[in-house]
């Protein structure tokens, strides 16, 4: 190892001392360091005046030469990698700017990892930063800039800045007692805001989509009612619409007119008992059971039911006394007794004639063929307008106003032809 001479020391001490640690590791990065040596020491032109500084060059030529025969012309078992260091080190089609390159942005990659985790240090994060500035330049230095992209020399200039100033960051803060980790990244400030924003837009799609399925669910509910509210309507229509006439004793013509029965002339007596229909109303009775005193109504026995409905008195023991005249030739009744007499128990004798149960007699009024027809009109019109009116308030269950106002007035038309 060479001593560097004190004249060209500020100058190339730097790359000498990277190139010396990586030896080992990477002799192809060591041998562009002692490139650079080289060049930085001849650029002073002390070579010429300071004879320790001559033989430093010198000696640097010489390691050069070999560390480079060493590198062309290495392991016979792997020609490709031979060759393509040899094309490195000549900078065919800049891959030797190229590689140094990405080797100083592998460690420049590796300090910035350490801010990024908040666990940088002086001597932790410095150094790698320091190395990363000094190998990015390394890559300015050897080379020509004129002959390399000036893409790629942009964005390695941009990256000396930042290692610098990182460096320079964390040193100052250790000086100053400060946490060099409190210091926020914009790349970081940039991710947390992005992961909040994240967060906000994820609740707010669980939000939308919570309100649209309850809204879903909301429409699937109204609808159902809707649908339900039309089948109730259309059902009520239909009734309305297929439901017959009920007309009591009467039928429709073909033309929906009310056809009644003509008013029975004949006697009730003489009905013949069939299923026809007949409309008839019994008579009143033409015989006083006062005027006649012998008058004896007919048992149940004697009774014929085919001369009329079945229609019969009690016998005559059953009768009051007072309703029945006594003949001039009955005998007077006894005179009343102090004490009221329990009735006898009259038991009647086989054979003779059973007394028929007392019968209850319906008083029927009877009405005229336009009353009758009057009546039954008025029940129709009076059932319709009972369903129209519960059509309209189904209707308004449901908000249909229009339904509602149509049923109502059909209701208010019918009872108008009432009141008329």
């Amino acid at each position: 190892m060479s001593t560097i001479p004190e004249a060209i020391k500020p100058v190339v001490q730097t790359y000498y001392q990277r190139g010396q640690e990586l030896r080992t590791i990477n002799p192809l990065i060591t041998y562009f360091c002692k490139l650079y040596v080289i060049q930085a020491a001849i650029a002073t032109n002390l070579h010429q005046s300071d004879p320790a500084v001559a033989q430093f060059v010198g000696a640097e030529l010489d390691a050069v030469e070999l560390l480079k025969g060493q590198l062309t012309t290495g392991d016979d078992n792997d020609p490709d990698a031979v060759e393509e260091t040899r094309q490195i080190i000549n900078n065919v089609d800049h891959k030797g700017f190229e590689y140094i390159r990405e080797f100083a942005t592998s460690i420049l990659d590796s300090g910035y990892t350490d801010i990024l985790a908040q666990k940088s240090s002086k001597t932790r994060t410095v150094p790698k930063l320091m190395a990363a500035s000094t190998f990015l330049s390394l890559a300015l230095a050897v080379f020509r800039a004129e002959d390399e992209p000036e893409a790629w020399k942009l964005e390695v200039r941009d990256k000396i800045k930042f290692a610098k100033w990182h460096a320079a960051r964390i040193v100052r803060a250790s000086k100053n007692g400060e946490d060099p980790n409190a210091y926020v990244p914009p790349e970081v400030e940039a991710l947390r805001q992005a992961e909040q924003q994240a967060t906000q837009a994820e609740r707010a799609v669980d939000a939308a989509e919570q309100e649209e399925n309850v809204e879903s669910t909301e429409r699937a509910e109204e609808d159902e009612d809707e649908q339900e509210a039309k089948e109730l309507l259309l059902r009520m229509r239909a009734e309305m619409d297929a439901e017959p006439v009920i007309a009591a004793a009467g039928t429709a013509d073909m033309d929906g007119e009310l056809v009644l029965p003509s008013a029975s002339s004949h006697d009730p007596a003489s009905v013949d008992n069939d299923d026809h229909g007949g409309f008839t109303l019994p008579s009143a009775a033409s015989h006083d059971p006062a005027s006649e005193p012998d008058f004896r109504l007919p048992s149940a026995a004697s009774h014929d039911p085919e001369l009329g409905a079945d229609f019969s008195l009690p016998a005559a023991a059953s009768h009051p006394p007072g309703l029945v005249k006594p003949s001039s030739s009955s005998p007077p009744p006894p005179p009343p007794a102090a004490a009221v007499p329990k009735p006898a128990v009259i038991r009647p004798t086989p054979g003779s004639p059973q007394p028929a149960p007392p019968t209850t007699i319906i008083t029927t009024t009877t009405h005229t063929k336009a009353e009758i027809a009057t009546i039954l009109s008025n029940s129709e019109i009076f059932t319709k307008s009972q369903k129209h009116a519960k059509f309209a308030i189904s209707a308004l269950n449901y908000e249909d106003v229009a339904t509602a106002i149509r049923e109502l007035n059909q209701a208010l038309a019918l009872l108008h032809q009432v009141q008329e």
